[in-house]
């Protein structure tokens, strides 16, 4: 499974969607080591960070990889 930036984005509270959840700020946040592989291969457990940069504290996070539905979460109070 690709974790590229490409394939996240969040939908706010209001359902408005971003795709471009990726800055320099957010691949600063952590040490490489500590950042999610590009690829996840079947059978492999990986245990890593992913960070998105988003204006907003509450709505949904989609992993969509494949542009066919994908998985969310909500996040947020």
């Amino acid at each position: 499974m690709p974790l590229l930036v490409e394939a996240f984005s969040v939908v706010d509270a209001k359902g408005g969607i971003n795709r471009s959840v990726a800055s320099d700020a957010a691949w600063g946040c952590h040490k490489d080591s500590q950042l999610a592989p590009a690829i996840i291969n079947p059978g492999e457990n990986v245990r890593a960070k992913i960070v998105l940069d988003i204006a907003t504290n509450k709505g949904k996070v989609a992993y969509d990889p494949e542009d066919n539905g994908g998985w969310s979460w909500p996040f947020g109070g």
